[in-house]
């Protein structure tokens, strides 16, 4: 008796690379910002889907589906002044591998 075992290897996962961008950086406390994450893998493989979290600090504030051209935005305020890092996590999917970015944005009376 002989047995036939196929053995399928794990595809590999893509590297990706997010971008962060704010609409407005210093803002001012009340003030309207979107912030813009985009996640790109390598050349000609396809635009990563799935979702990005966004954080202030270490709190998550939003998670956002990528779009057909693999963005995200949040668009908020902020209800007191200093320096806020915001970072933006995407999670992978079954091709691209995880990535993240993060900026500061000053936010003054």
């Amino acid at each position: 008796q002989s047995l036939t075992e196929q053995v399928n290897a794990a595809p590999t996962r893509r590297a990706t690379t997010t971008s962060l961008f704010a609409s407005a950086n210093p803002v001012v406390v009340g003030q309207a910002v979107t912030f813009t994450a985009t996640v790109r893998g390598p050349a000609g493989t396809g635009t990563p889907t799935g979702t990005v979290t966004f954080f202030v600090g270490n709190t998550v504030v939003a998670r956002v589906t990528l779009d057909a051209n693999g963005q995200a935005r949040l668009r908020g305020f902020f209800s007191r002044t200093g320096l806020f890092t915001i970072r933006a996590v995407y999670s992978g999917d079954a091709s691209f591998d995880a990535s993240s970015q993060s900026l500061t944005v000053q936010v003054n009376p």
